[in-house]
């Protein structure tokens, strides 16, 4: 029956070839040659996963033609492989059986050329006895992960007879070798990657093979990843950064005592937290290391700490105070909140422990040396500093007195600074009628003109401390010329041009030295009362000038300070 159904398809085609010869007589004159394709398979009938031959010949056609196998899915035909003619066009083709046992119809096809029509061979079945029992299985299908420089071992394992492993395709990690009798992948990995290759085991009594792909993955030695820079801090705010890393699991440290005052490293999580108590630029080396290998990262990194470092910023000397007078001063820092302390105040002062102000009315005159201490809060730490502070004994602060006239009251409160206490004179006299009180009071009727010098003594009660002062006091009689011009002329330098004008009323009188001298260089213009020229020695001259208008006349003591010209 084979032979009918063969011969029939021959017949047919033979009918259809003189059919497409007619039609080419109508059409082009160029007609398709009609072809036969022949097709057998071996073995027909195997297990899944066995390579079957599809072989045969077309006619009508030489060699490089085109052949594919073609196979029935149920819908249509589908391509599976193909390849080309060889010499009297005969062709074979090698594909796998499928591993799903059944039956399953396959086909030859030469496609149509310019010349060739297409040709279909007879379809003819196959049957697949589904997969092999007795072939052997690679039932290991992924490997445990490995790493850089760290020994690894793994056995692959098989369901089969005895046989021998391979790599059939791809390379194995450098480092890394597979034992071909036990299936042992073994080795120090040197690199890091992914490493893809495809192993085979082949059974020694049959030659039945497996074939497994595998991936194995080995990490690369651990780094410190982030922060590549670390943020910045702020002296006693609150700071925090993690640290990460590639790798396994593992701990952070760094080296005793090397992490800024107030930070630490949590070893688990990497965080690097606290709050820093001191200012400037660190440098923070932290390593990372594996738990399960052993391995570590280490990195060097720059940290910065902004805010000014703990300090008192009030310079030395303090400024003066003196005694019985109100004085305050507030010392200044940086750093963080606090409280003040003291050590060696002069008598009468105290400092606010709070605003780190120095206040009080001093009882004694000195020069001190305090010290100041601030704690700061956050901290705990005390910064000092030294200070010079001079307290000024009592002073007097009235320089000159008024003059007088006989016959006139007269009335003049000496002034002074420090504490109560009283006055005296304690050189020279005062002019008759003229007296000083206790309290200071000059007051009195003078009774006769004149230039009265003296000396005056201010002494504190509760501390014996004392000043003293020296005045001039001129006296007038009435209706006589009033020299106005103060006791004390102004300074002059050697070397250095002087003039000053001596004043009276009325005007247009005269002028002359009637006791002492006027500075050597100095001459005194006897109708302007002007005293000029340039003085050429260092020297304190006093002197008693005299006017005269008319029949009248007044006399006045004067003070004139010469100083050495500067260094240099």
């Amino acid at each position: 029956m084979a032979s009918l159904g063969y011969r029939r398809w021959s017949a047919l085609a033979v009918v259809l070839g003189a059919t497409l010869v007619v039609v080419g007589l109508v059409g082009p004159a160029q007609a398709l040659t009609a072809r036969t394709v022949y097709i057998k398979a071996s073995p027909t009938s195997t297990y899944g996963g066995t390579k079957v031959t599809y072989s045969g010949s077309v006619t009508h056609t030489g060699s490089g033609k085109t052949v594919r196998l073609q196979r029935w899915n149920g819908s249509s035909w589908i391509n599976v492989v193909s390849t080309t003619t060889k010499t009297g066009g005969a062709y074979s083709l090698k594909a796998t059986m499928y591993s799903t046992a059944g039956t399953y119809k396959m086909r030859t096809v030469a496609p149509k050329t310019s010349t060739l029509a297409t040709a279909y061979s007879r379809t003819i079945s196959v049957k697949s006895l589904g997969v092999n029992p007795n072939i052997p299985v690679i039932t290991t299908t992924s490997l445990p992960e490995g790493d850089k420089g760290i020994d690894y071992s793994t056995t692959l394992q098989v369901n089969g007879d005895p046989g021998t492993w391979s790599v059939s395709s791809g390379d194995l990690p450098a480092g890394i070798d597979l034992d071909a009798d036990t299936g042992q992948l073994a080795g120090n990995p040197t690199a890091g990657g992914t490493t893809h290759f495809t192993v085979k085991y082949t059974e020694t009594s049959g030659g039945l093979s497996d074939t497994q792909a595998l991936t194995l993955v080995v990490t690369p030695d651990p780094t410190i990843t982030s922060p590549t820079t670390l943020p910045a801090a702020t002296r006693l705010s609150p700071y925090s950064t993690t640290l990460t890393h590639t790798g396994h699991a593992g701990t952070w440290s760094v080296p005793d005592n090397s992490l800024p005052a107030g930070l630490e490293l949590d070893a688990d999580t990497g965080s690097l937290h606290g709050t820093p108590t001191a200012s400037g630029t660190f440098g923070i080396y932290p390593t990372f290391t594996e738990t399960s290998t052993g391995r570590t990262a280490f990195k060097a990194l720059s940290l910065t700490v902004n805010g000014a470092a703990l300090a008192i910023t009030t310079s030395s000397p303090l400024p003066a105070g003196n005694v019985g007078q109100a004085y305050s001063v507030t010392f200044t820092k940086t750093g963080g909140a606090g409280t003040w302390s003291s050590l060696d105040l002069p008598d009468g002062l105290t400092l606010d422990e709070n605003t780190g102000t120095l206040s009080g009315t001093p009882t004694t005159g000195g020069d001190y040396a305090i010290f100041i201490g601030f704690t700061e809060t956050a901290t705990g730490d005390l910064v000092t500093k030294g200070f010079a502070l001079h307290i000024a004994a009592p002073v007097i602060t009235t320089t000159s007195v008024p003059d007088g006239t006989t016959g006139t009251a007269y009335s003049q409160q000496l002034a002074k600074t420090g504490l109560a206490g009283t006055w005296s004179v304690k050189q020279g006299n005062l002019p008759p009628g003229i007296t000083l009180s206790s309290g200071g009071l000059l007051a009195g009727t003078p009774t006769q003109a004149g230039d009265y010098g003296f000396t005056v003594t201010f002494t504190e009660t509760s501390t014996g401390a004392s000043d003293n002062q020296v005045y001039l006091l001129h006296v007038s009689d009435p209706g006589s010329p009033v020299i106005s011009t103060p006791n004390q002329l102004p300074d002059g330098e050697v070397g250095t041009a002087y003039s000053t004008t001596l004043a009276a009323t009325p005007t247009g009188g005269t002028w002359s030295i009637v006791y002492g001298s006027l500075p050597v260089g100095l001459t005194l213009d006897p109708a302007t009362g002007e005293i000029s020229g340039t003085p050429e020695f260092a020297e304190n001259a006093i002197f008693i000038a005299k006017y005269t208008k008319g029949a009248t006349s007044n006399t006045k003591a004067f003070s004139l300070n010469v100083a050495d010209a500067p260094a240099g």
